[in-house]
């Protein structure tokens, strides 16, 4: 059950700051220069030196103390009987949403700057500006020619970046008293339970080689000149 909590806080996250920091990215570097990239870049800055159990804190003590919308941490309420599985999904999401919500926020900003930076670099080439020239609609010049060679960085970073996002929630999932490998891990580190913690850390490492094989193919989706 724990590989399972962890997986999904994991991958819920990662996926949720991937899609928010194309859409800003994108935004921002088509927008470059203006009001709403200055914006993007400090708040993309702000998130990206943030530490996470600072920000677990924060979240914790604005949601669950003073406005007591979000729970204090757990995976499910203890001793509360769910009538069907819809109820038990409920409150389970409902824990999900702080933990999840703090990994967010923290790829966040590192996910919008490289899409942003990647864009900025894309607008300028010359196939880009042919594609200009010629008159093509800028949606179309947007969305089916610089973002998806923009991604392309993405991915990797995405791929690289899995044992951070791991590492990361060692300390989310302590915060949030998240029953996942993270909490595991530390629990394992303070009674020194070595053979747990080889296990954890083989465990990573087979992510970390999947995550990078996963990027390959997406590579050779995103760009057909790497399928010869």
């Amino acid at each position: 059950m724990r590989l399972v909590n962890t997986v999904v806080l994991m991958m819920s996250s990662t996926l949720l700051a991937v899609i928010l920091g194309v859409i800003f990215g994108v935004i921002s570097a088509w927008r470059r220069g203006t009001k709403i990239d200055v914006s993007a870049l400090i708040t993309s800055l702000i998130l990206y030196s943030m530490p996470v159990f600072w920000l677990g804190l924060l979240i914790i003590l604005v949601f669950a103390y003073y406005l007591g919308i979000a729970p204090f941490g757990g995976t499910i309420t203890r001793g509360l009987h769910h009538a069907n599985v819809f109820q038990y999904i409920a409150d389970y999401l409902w824990h999900l949403a702080p933990p999840m919500f703090t990994l967010t926020l923290i790829n966040l900003g590192s996910y919008l700057l490289i899409v942003r930076n990647t864009m900025l670099d894309v607008l300028t080439q010359d196939y880009m500006l042919t594609a200009n020239a010629i008159g093509l609609d800028r949606r179309t010049i947007l969305f089916s020619y610089a973002m998806r060679n923009a991604m392309l960085p993405l991915v990797t970073i995405v791929a690289l970046n899995l044992a951070f996002v791991m590492s990361g929630a060692v300390l989310t999932e302590t915060v949030f008293s998240w029953y996942g490998m993270g909490r595991l891990i530390y629990a394992s580190v303070m009674e020194r339970d070595y053979p747990v913690l080889e296990a954890t850390f083989w465990f990573i490492s087979i992510m970390v080689i999947l995550a990078n094989l996963f990027a390959d193919i997406i590579y050779a989706y995103l760009d057909p000149r790497i399928r010869y």
